[in-house]
Formats: structure tokens, C-alpha cells, sequence
């Protein structure tokens, strides 16, 4: 197992990994049997990085500042779609386990409660944000790699992802390195039935391990107010994360 610390003294300006699944645009999870090949362009497989090969899972912990409140994530990820969330404020802890194509969410004491195919699919994109397995890209049924252009400053490649259903993610990919530097998420928002967007911004990049980058930092900017992740922590197994905590009694 290799672990990764967060320096204390280089919290980055990136982008939020919480916001970003919680954001989703409504999409449909795609069957391991039903992805397209992996694709072959250069940029996207940099991105990937070469030391995931003997990886099955992987725990990350921070904070989330979200609108004035501050609050704890616990994530755990295996390699075969299967994630466990914990976000802590107070006390109260928000639970979301994703097991295959089945999820649930548990907001405290209360009754945990069904996730729709949609939401299946947005909290699976929540853990995708610091760092993405090679099948990464098979999700999605169509993606489009756009000529370079310029994104603070940096040379990058625009490749836009369409999932199933849903609108369409639009991410930066560094053209040297083909990590994720920026995005535009489109997603709905239940409350007032409208259609809101998410820019992120990714940063402070370290190799956990050779071949293995995770972003650090991850910032999103949206209409109504602004979300920062902070990732103090990374472990990398070899072995996948234990059943127990994708059980529906898990940690109830």
C-alpha cells in the first residue's frame, strides 16, 4: 500500500471533487460489457498515467468547503465501479455507496434511500475527479477530441464526453501531460427545475506512486456560490476495498 500526504502549507487552488459528482449532469451508467475501446489518441492515454495496472482501489480523505461550511470526506473506490462517500458537518454524516450499477444515500439516522440509474451514475463521477482508472474513458458511448487551445494560460485539448443521457462534460486536458486541468458541467437542479453550470478547476497534481497522479485541489465555481476540495490523503491498494463497506448495513 502507498500513502500520500497533503503538505499543509501547499493547499492550491484546483477544483472540488465533491462538486463535481454531486453536479453531474443526469447520465445513465454504462455496463462494464457495453463500453466502447478504449481510445487510442495519445493525449487521452498520457492522461491515464501507467502505474494503474496492479491498482484495485483507493481511499482518499480531506475537506469540502461549500458555502460558507467546511466538512469532512471519506472516499473509498474500487477499480470495478463500486464507491463508498462519507461527508461529515457536525456530526451528521451524508453516506452514498455505489455497489455496480445499484446506490443508496443515508443522511444521518434517517431510512437510506434508493438512487435512481441517474444518480448511479453521478456519484461514480464524484469519485472520478482527483484521479480515473483507464477505463475511464469507456463510459461514455461518444467523446470528441477538439483542436488546441488555450486555458489559463496552458496549451490544452478540449474532449467532450457524452454520457447516455444528460448533458454533455467538456474537460481541458493539459496537451503535455493529458491530465484534467478545467471543465464545464451543465446539470439539473431539482429545487427550481433549472438547468445550472459548474466550472472546475484542477490543481496541485502529485504522483502517489509511480505513474499514478491525483489532483490535489479541485475548485468549482457555480451560480449560486463556490465548492473547494482540499484531499489530505491518498492510499492505493493492490487488493480492491473490503465488501463490507459497500453492505447496505455498512457503518449503520
Amino acid at each position: 500500500m502507498r500513502t500520500e500526504t497533503r503538505r499543509r502549507s501547499a493547499r492550491v487552488p484546483g477544483a472540488s471533487l465533491a462538486v463535481a459528482a454531486l453536479l453531474a449532469a443526469s447520465a445513465v451508467a454504462v455496463g462494464q460489457d457495453e463500453r466502447p475501446p478504449q481510445p487510442a489518441d495519445p493525449v487521452l492515454a498520457r492522461g491515464q498515467g501507467s502505474g494503474w495496472t496492479n491498482i484495485e482501489g483507493f481511499e482518499a480523505v480531506g475537506t469540502l468547503a461549500a458555502g460558507g461550511r467546511e466538512m469532512t470526506f471519506h472516499l473509498w473506490r474500487a477499480r470495478d465501479d463500486r464507491f463508498r462517500l462519507e461527508l461529515t458537518h457536525r456530526g451528521v454524516r451524508q453516506l452514498f455507496v455505489v455497489d455496480g450499477s445499484a446506490g443508496w444515500i443515508q443522511i444521518g439516522s434517517n431510512p437510506a434511500t434508493e438512487l435512481a440509474a441517474h444518480q448511479v451514475w453521478e456519484r461514480l463521477s464524484w469519485a472520478d475527479v482527483f484521479a480515473r482508472f483507464p477505463d475511464f474513458y469507456r463510459r461514455y458511448p461518444r467523446r470528441e477530441l477538439e483542436p488546441v487551445s488555450r486555458f489559463q494560460g496552458a496549451a490544452v485539448r478540449p474532449v467532450r464526453l457524452w454520457p447516455r443521457s444528460g448533458y454533455p462534460y467538456l474537460y481541458f486536458l493539459d496537451e503535455a501531460t493529458g491530465r484534467v486541468v478545467g471543465g464545464i458541467r451543465h446539470f439539473y437542479d431539482g429545487e427550481d427545475d433549472a438547468v445550472r453550470e459548474a466550472r472546475l478547476y484542477y490543481g496541485d497534481y502529485r504522483e502517489v506512486t509511480p505513474g499514478v497522479f491525483f489532483a490535489f485541489t479541485v475548485e468549482s465555481d457555480e451560480e449560486t456560490y463556490n465548492q473547494t476540495l482540499a484531499v489530505d490523503e491518498v492510499r492505493l491498494s493492490a487488493e480492491p476495498p473490503s465488501a463490507e463497506l459497500f453492505a447496505r448495513d455498512s457503518g449503520e
